[in-house]
């Protein structure tokens, strides 16, 4: 019964992820994966959310289903908007923009 539970429940997760996939804009979909990223494993500090994870463009954009030039473009604008900034290899992200983001596309 765990096992079902387990599988049911990472199921539906997926489903979640995935159900807007063709209703959203790539970038819509960048800055809600790049909040979940950082909710599950970024570093509160003073800068931001630091995403101690080495994801790459195209990484990013399998993770969105797009393609690595539309992350590299999106993330140029995330960075100009002051959303997202990279310290050596560290991505640190201003959620609170983020999420605004998320929530004015609504």
């Amino acid at each position: 019964m765990n096992f079902i539970r387990l599988l049911s429940q990472r199921l539906a997760k997926v489903e979640r992820e995935h159900s807007g996939f063709g209703h959203t804009w790539s970038y819509h979909r960048l800055a809600k994966t790049l909040l979940r990223l950082a909710e599950e494993h970024g570093v509160n500090t003073p800068k931001g959310a630091a995403l101690p994870l080495r994801l790459t463009h195209e990484e990013l954009a399998n993770l969105i289903g797009t393609t690595r030039e539309t992350v590299t473009t999106q993330m140029g604008r995330f960075r100009r908007m002051g959303m997202v900034r990279r310290e050596g290899k560290t991505l640190h992200l201003n959620v609170s923009r983020l999420r605004r983001l998320v929530r004015d596309e609504r």
